[in-house]
């Protein structure tokens, strides 16, 4: 995906607006934004993606591979924005102290990291389930919903169904299967 970004490729380009959005959002909801707020703060992690600034490249074009994960990169830029944003309207008397859980804003948690990882896991579960869909039969879909998302044994499953026990546990296990598959190779996109 971002070789094909290097090479402005627009499917590359929604690709990536499109899956990492939902961790600028995550973010803007983690430091207690609202959603005009994070529409500011998406714009703004976007504009610093996508435009050149003059004299300098392209942050995601000049991301150094040896330095670790781009997603790491990623999340430092969408980091550095909200505090910059909160900073700034601290400074105008316009942000309280505190989130809205009632608890002391700290720029420098030190769970951070572990957060914006469960964020970014979530982000690529939902764009792999989403593929998942689009691939898996109705049956089987049916199940992995049922029994993952809805907690249906999967007897009563087998049941409405009208398959055996065993088929219920292969469909859904071809769906975690296909979802762990997709998950992998999309982090090495």
């Amino acid at each position: 995906m971002l070789s094909g970004v290097g090479q402005n490729d627009p499917d590359a380009w929604q690709r990536f607006y499109d899956r990492y959005k939902l961790m600028v959002y995550a973010r803007g909801r983690r430091y207690g934004m609202d959603a005009a707020d994070i529409d500011d703060l998406l714009s703004r992690v976007m504009s610093k993606c996508f435009v050149r600034e003059e004299g300098r490249a392209n942050p995601l074009l000049s991301y150094d591979k040896s330095k670790g994960r781009f997603r790491d990169y990623f999340c430092r830029i969408v980091s550095n924005e909200a505090v910059t944003m909160l900073r700034e309207r601290q400074r105008r008397r316009e942000v309280p102290a505190e989130n809205p859980e009632g608890q002391e804003m700290d720029f420098a948690d030190t769970r951070e990291e572990a957060m914006m990882q469960k964020e970014y896991r979530l982000c690529l579960l939902h764009e792999a389930f989403e593929a998942v869909k689009k691939e898996a039969s109705p049956r089987q879909l049916q199940a992995f919903m049922a029994a993952r998302m809805d907690g249906v044994s999967p007897k009563k499953i087998a049941r409405l169904q009208n398959v055996s026990l065993a088929t219920v546990y292969n469909d859904i296990a071809a769906i975690v299967e296909s979802l762990r598959q997709k998950i992998v190779f999309l982090e090495k996109e």
